[in-house]
Order: structure tokens, then sequence, then C-alpha cells
């Protein structure tokens, strides 16, 4: 869900292959994930102390999150949970994300209280499920055959949001650097501000950011930039210049060159492409 080592320490099951999108699967994907972590924790029928009961439950996640050695991330099988989860770590002052990483399955039937929880999701690709089950319903009605295995739907994207942003490395300058990148990259900023930030000479930050990230410093901010501005070519309609001024180039023309050279196409060519078939 993020490229972060907090969330290298788990291995979610649908990262490499494609998801079937029903509950049972997910569930059951949840638990395993959950069994790796903490010897049951992630699904109820785990313990039968839990049961059925709402605050015995929450006793039990509470007894496993407290007891667990972070930081962990966590993959719950549905948005509902996941908001449980979050709620959770609140009551106990549990910092999330920076000592536990959430994400759930995308769920769009959340109330509204729930969706502004800003919980990390799992986009399962609705309008693909309805394509392919439009076309799966045509076929069986011309005289073809039901599958005999499910057809499973990859997943669209990850929704990143506030319970999953982070940025967890053992070095806490490096730590320090990318924060700082994150929440400054709309600005002028400079890698000498960087190494200002991060507390160390800028020789020293270009070394730590090779052993820990692989990448120098000035490569992250633009990464964060251009990553930034991919989503908002793609999910907006602002005009391309508002965009690069709101990525942190101060001209057009300097993104276009950044944009270009890291994508091989221009940004306005990349939101054709990603708004085909809408």
């Amino acid at each position: 869900a993020h490229n972060s080592p907090l969330l290298r320490r788990v291995s979610v099951p649908f990262s490499n292959r494609p998801v079937v999108d029903n509950f049972q699967e997910r569930h059951a994907a949840s638990r395993w994930l959950g069994r790796s972590l903490t010897h049951g924790f992630g699904g109820r029928g785990e313990n039968k102390s839990t049961g059925s009961n709402w605050a015995l439950r929450r006793d039990w996640l509470l007894r496993h999150l407290q007891g667990a050695t972070k930081p962990i991330a966590i993959f719950v099988a549905n948005g509902a949970l996941a908001v449980e989860v979050q709620e959770v770590c609140d009551q106990a002052g549990i910092p999330v994300p920076d000592d536990v990483a959430i994400v759930g399955i995308e769920d769009y039937l959340l109330p509204i209280g729930g969706a502004n929880r800003s919980i990390s999701g799992v986009d399962t690709n609705l309008e693909e499920q309805g394509y392919q089950g439009a076309a799966l319903l045509d076929r069986m009605m011309k005289g073809g055959e039901m599958p005999t295995e499910p057809v499973r739907i990859a997943p669209a994207r990850i929704i990143v949001r506030k319970s999953s942003d982070i940025f967890a490395v053992a070095h806490p300058g490096v730590s320090r650097a990318l924060n700082f990148i994150a929440k400054s990259y709309a600005a002028m900023i400079s890698v000498n501000d960087v190494a200002r930030v991060a507390g160390m000479s800028v020789r020293g930050l270009h070394q730590a950011f090779g052993e820990h990230i692989n990448c120098t410093p000035g490569e992250k901010i633009r990464e964060i930039r251009l990553g930034v501005a991919k989503k908002l070519l793609s999910a907006s309609d602002e005009k391309i210049e508002f965009i690069a001024q709101q990525c942190g180039y101060p001209n057009i023309n300097t993104f276009f060159i950044a944009f270009q050279k890291a994508e091989g196409i221009t940004p306005g060519v990349y939101r054709k492409s990603t708004r085909r078939g809408r």
C-alpha cells in the first residue's frame, strides 16, 4: 500500500496476484495476515472470547494492538472494520499511522463520518467488475457456459490516505527529510532546505538517502511532485499550468520537461490516456 519499510513488515495477500472481490476470500486473507502478525489478530472467529459481542471484540483487539511489536501495518477485510481498528487506536492513544498503519477495502457504503476518517483503501475496481459481469451475462445469454472458476478482477489502485501515508525508515534524519518533502513539495524547496531540516550536511544526506531508500534527495522531491501531478491530471479538470504550480514547479516549461523525462509522454497525453473509456 505504501512504498516504505513500515509496510514491508507484512505480506498483503493480493499484492502479487489478481483478487476476487468476494468478502469471504478477502476476510480469509485478512485473517491469514492477522495470524502472521499477532497469532490470531485479524478476524472474528479466531478467538472464542470475542464472539459476537462488540465490547469484548474491541477489548481483545486493544490487547493485541498494545502488545504488538511496532511499527506494524494492518490489512482489514472491509471499510467498516478498518474504521473500528482506527477507533480503537484513537481511544488507546496509539498513533496512526506512526505506530499502526491501516489499509482496508474501499467501502463506498460507509456513512459520511466513517469516510471522513481518512483510511487508506483498496479500490476494488467496481467499473471493471460491472463491465466483466455484463460481458459474462451476455455470453451466457447467447448459450455460453458458466465459468467453472471465479472471475477474478484485479484491484484498480491503492487509495492512500492518512491511515498509511507515512515514510517509516530507521534513520531519523532521513525520516525528517521525507516528511518535510511530503509536506513541502509544493513550495520551492531545495536539497539544501531538506538537509537543514534533517540536521545533516548535504553530502551526509545524499549518502543516507542512498543507503536507506536507494535514491537521492532531488530524485525523491521529483518523485513526490510528479506523483501528485499524475493524480491531479487523472482525477481533476484543473488546467495544467495550475497543476504545475501546485506541484512546486515555477513554470509550465519546467514541469513539461520533468514530466516527459520521467513518463516519456507529455502531461496532456497522460491525462487523455487515464480517461479513456470513462
